[in-house]
């Protein structure tokens, strides 16, 4: 599944989204809905550096893939973001409190707020801003399965390049302000009714202007992950996906954002028709400095055919 981290400054950088390693068969199409919704926290001062993120966002994506044969397919995906204070700040403390999680001081300040901020000196160097809804910077991509997966060879290797333009708001936090560009491999091994992948990319990402005018560069970003899906029944597949990420804040002088971030997602789908899924996801932060703190998914997936086996 296209599970992604919805850290807010990770959300400005290009990010291909873990997928199998087969193609779209020629002339078909595959779209899909996704939605993804989380609950921010993370606070920390060192010196004139300060970053500051609390509230919740909304993602919703709409993907589409299209096979051109040969191996080759092209994709993008129209993407836009709701934030705002939310609900689930007294939810997220009594479930850390619970299993004996760290809350990362949100005890200290006051529930159901927004607020995204990085500072550099005396310099606000980046927001986001709570909006009803922003469009954020819109992802193109191609991807080459150059060793498809056959009777023989149960294993299957794509090569993926992809750029992103420039359509989100960098001054409201939406988008990069100029054209970011990835390359990455996917990987997947299939085995009786399991399934296993592993993806790695890298992003070269531009910098936004706010952060340029306060002396702020975001990093680039590299990627990895890896996946196992179970088939549960005919229809239904259980998936566990692990996720990491280097931080694009970097830049800021913070030991909390310099560290990677890492995070766990368990999924189900369930294939209602040859040509209709829906997938459900929960993901939690396994590095408590960084990620959102938990993530809830919905998607539904539409093979539209037009062609090819």
């Amino acid at each position: 599944m296209p599970f992604r981290n919805q850290h807010p400054a990770q959300l400005t950088a290009l990010r291909m989204d873990p997928q199998s390693a087969r193609p779209v068969p020629k002339g078909n199409t595959n779209l899909r809905v996704d939605l993804a919704y989380s609950s921010l926290f993370v606070e920390g001062t060192d010196g004139s550096d300060s970053w500051f993120m609390d509230g919740e966002i909304l993602r919703s994506g709409l993907k589409a893939r299209h096979g051109l044969g040969n191996g080759l397919e092209v994709w993008g995906e129209l993407a836009m973001a709701l934030t705002g204070p939310g609900f689930m700040d007294n939810f997220i403390e009594n479930w850390h409190d619970t299993f004996g999680l760290p809350n990362q001081n949100r005890e200290d300040f006051p529930q159901d707020k927004w607020r995204v901020e990085a500072t550099k000196g005396a310099s606000t160097a980046w927001e986001m801003d709570r909006t009803d809804g922003a469009l954020l910077d819109l992802p193109l991509g191609l991807n080459w399965n150059f060793v498809p997966m056959t009777a023989e060879r149960p294993w299957a290797l794509t090569g993926r390049v992809a750029t992103e333009l420039p359509t989100g708001n960098q001054e409201r936090g939406f988008g990069s302000g100029g054209f970011d560009w990835s390359l990455g491999m996917v990987g997947e091994y299939r085995y009786e009714a399991w399934s296993f992948t592993a993806h790695a990319q890298h992003t070269f990402v531009h910098n936004p202007d706010p952060a340029e005018r306060a002396d702020l560069e975001f990093r680039d970003v590299t990627s990895a992950g890896v996946g196992v899906e179970a088939a549960l029944a005919e229809h239904t597949f259980l998936l566990t996906q692990i996720l990491f990420d280097t931080s694009t804040l970097r830049g800021l002088d913070l030991d909390e954002l310099a560290d990677p971030q890492w995070t766990i997602w368990f999924g189900l789908r369930h294939h209602m028709g040859e040509r209709f899924a829906v997938e459900v996801g929960l993901g939690e932060d396994l590095s408590g400095d960084g990620p959102p703190d938990f993530t809830a998914w919905l998607a539904f997936v539409f093979d539209l055919g037009g062609g090819g086996d």
